[in-house]
């Protein structure tokens, strides 16, 4: 105990002067050296000296004290400012996080709006084909537009003109109509005059058969032929004698026909045939010469 009261007192008095620090620093060793030193001085230095130590000791401790306060303040400070950091640090990490969650989202929408730019980009590389082939069928209906305007135009021309021609055409319609109203007539005329002419001949017929022909009804019938050959030759115009003559012998043929049946049939005699067959063809040659004459002037 003692010893630790003069290790505690020496601590103190190091804080006197200089010129006191290294003579009373000895007496930190023991207690004995310090009396024994202390007893060489006398009382009255031993007391001056040890309140020089304690007003210096005070002093030094009204310093420490105040230093320990500053420290203390500061270190408060620090504290408050660490609280302070900490504070800011855990919000600072919190915005961090905040920002790392909000950059993931980014990065998904990027990802996603990357994701969605490529479709809009196949969409829009589909769109640009359809696109072509839009104008394209534009191109051809345009082309189209045209050729049917074209087309519009040349048939309205053809309307206009058809509507200009009309009149004409009712005319001539009108007088078509009236034609064959007077052909109607005709025909009428025709058919009764032909059933006129076939009762007759018909009549005719009957009584050729009830009686030989004659020699008389025999040249009518020759004249006849002879009338409708020279009338269908002179309506020939520098013709072909042997077409002609062709006709001429199909006739004859016809006729010759005729004849032998109208000689078989009303059993005439030979010579009377024959006569008859030579007059056909003298008949023949007249009119053989007839048409030379008419067609080779």
């Amino acid at each position: 105990m003692e010893n630790n009261w003069w290790n505690q007192t020496a601590l103190d008095l190091t804080f006197l002067g200089r010129e006191n620090q290294t003579r009373l620093a000895a007496l930190a060793s023991s207690p004995r050296e310090f009396y024994e030193t202390y007893s060489q001085l006398g009382e009255g230095r031993l007391q001056k000296d040890v309140q020089t130590a304690l007003r210096t000791t005070f002093a030094y401790s009204q310093d420490f004290a105040k230093q320990k306060n500053e420290a203390l303040n500061s270190i408060r400070n620090h504290e408050q400012i660490k609280k302070q950091m900490d504070e800011s640090l855990k919000k600072t990490e919190k915005q961090l996080k905040d920002n790392a969650l909000e950059v993931n989202r980014l990065e998904s929408e990027i990802k996603t709006e990357k994701e969605s730019n490529k479709a809009l980009e196949e969409k829009l590389f589909e769109m640009r084909g359809e696109k072509k082939k839009f104008n394209q069928q534009i191109f051809q209906l345009n082309q189209t537009i045209s050729d049917l305007r074209h087309q519009n135009k040349e048939k309205e021309a053809s309307r206009r003109q058809a509507e200009a021609e009309i009149p004409h055409l009712r005319s001539e319609i009108q007088q078509i109509k009236q034609q064959k109203v007077s052909l109607e007539k005709k025909v009428t005329q025709i058919e009764s005059k032909l059933l006129q002419q076939k009762k007759i001949n018909d009549d005719l017929k009957q009584q050729k058969q009830q009686r030989p022909p004659t020699t008389a009804e025999m040249e009518n019938m020759l004249q006849m032929h002879t009338n409708r050959l020279l009338k269908g030759f002179i309506s020939i115009q520098k013709g072909d004698l042997s077409v002609v003559e062709d006709k001429v012998d199909d006739e004859q043929k016809d006729f010759e026909l005729e004849i032998n049946e109208h000689i078989s049939n009303n059993n005439l005699l030979p010579r009377r045939r024959d006569t008859q067959l030579k007059f056909i063809s003298n008949q023949r040659q007249r009119i053989r010469i007839k048409f030379n004459k008419t067609n080779f002037k």
